[in-house]
């Protein structure tokens, strides 16, 4: 077995025709078949059926197509980790971050950055979302982590991960039946939310979701106030996957998943800056802080 022989199959399950596998590879039909035949032959079962059209997956061809996937991306990476052990990076560089996340993120992506690139000193600077795009334009920032939605200023944008957001309900809120909370339900909900400016509030404008009353009696950016109140009843607040990681379990078992809806979270950076180099690694590093299922 061949990482070409890979890199044919994923071709055919993604245009499902031989010919066009062919086309988008740089081959012949005849090459691409050949080769593919000899997979299976080695395999000793079929991955595609021959007998549709356009040719569909086996049951066995779905499985072993995300195992391809995986052994071409993980091979994929080997180039990088050479140019960095030949090229080690090294010096100081400036990301900012959210001010509300810095709590749950600052200390994790630390280590991972360290692990990454141990010649390279980085800090994290924790602002709300107006003061990191002013330091980025500034260029007292290198790049910038944060949720998209909070996001109006210039830069490239590059995807990093996907955070699913929950809901705390007070005893007695007619949703605590449900299993998840649709978002559309919730347009117009009154919500325990952080400040004004804040990255929570700003993402829970952008789905019309409207603040508690209570939200207007206590004013501060710490989220963990507005998890206590609706703990103590004064209503349903707003919790991101990354302060649910760090719940207990019991009171993680009282989240609510809101279906439909989530954060994306993007490293920006300007055009052509020095930190090219090095986002892929870091970014993936990052996101592997979180679970599976959240990375892009």
């Amino acid at each position: 077995m061949t990482l070409t022989q890979l890199n044919y199959f994923i071709a055919l399950a993604k245009h499902r025709s031989f010919g066009k596998a062919a086309v988008a590879c740089g081959v012949s039909q005849p090459t691409l078949s050949a080769q593919f035949q000899k997979l299976e032959e080695e395999l000793g079962h079929f991955l595609v059926d021959r007998q549709q059209q356009p040719i569909d997956l086996t049951p066995l061809g779905k499985a072993v197509l995300k195992q391809a996937q995986a052994t071409l991306d993980a091979v994929s990476t080997i180039p990088e980790l050479i140019a960095q052990w030949e090229h080690p990076l090294a010096g100081v560089i400036h990301i900012g971050i959210p001010e509300g996340s810095a709590t749950y993120v600052g200390a994790l992506w630390l280590e991972a950055a360290a692990q990454t690139f141990p010649d390279l000193y980085i800090e994290f600077v924790a602002a709300q979302p107006e003061t990191l795009q002013q330091q980025l334009n500034q260029g007292s920032l290198d790049a910038v982590i944060v949720d998209s939605s909070c996001w109006t200023g210039a830069g490239m944008h590059y995807p990093l991960f996907e955070e699913p957001m929950y809901v705390l309900l007070p005893a007695g809120h007619p949703w605590k039946g449900w299993n998840e909370i649709p978002i559309q339900a919730m347009r117009d909900a009154e919500f325990l939310l952080p400040a004004k400016g804040h990255e929570l509030a700003r993402w829970a404008a952008k789905w019309g979701i409207v603040p508690h009353e209570g939200s207007k009696r206590l004013h501060t950016q710490h989220m963990e106030a507005y998890i206590q109140m609706a703990d103590q009843n004064l209503g349903p607040a707003l919790v991101p996957g990354m302060a649910a990681g760090s719940m207990s379990p019991l009171r993680q078992a009282e989240l609510k998943r809101i279906q439909g809806a989530m954060r994306e979270w993007v490293w920006i950076a300007p055009k052509g800056h020095v930190l090219e180099e090095m986002r892929s690694p870091l970014c993936r590093a990052f996101a592997a802080q979180w679970p599976k299922e959240w990375r892009h």
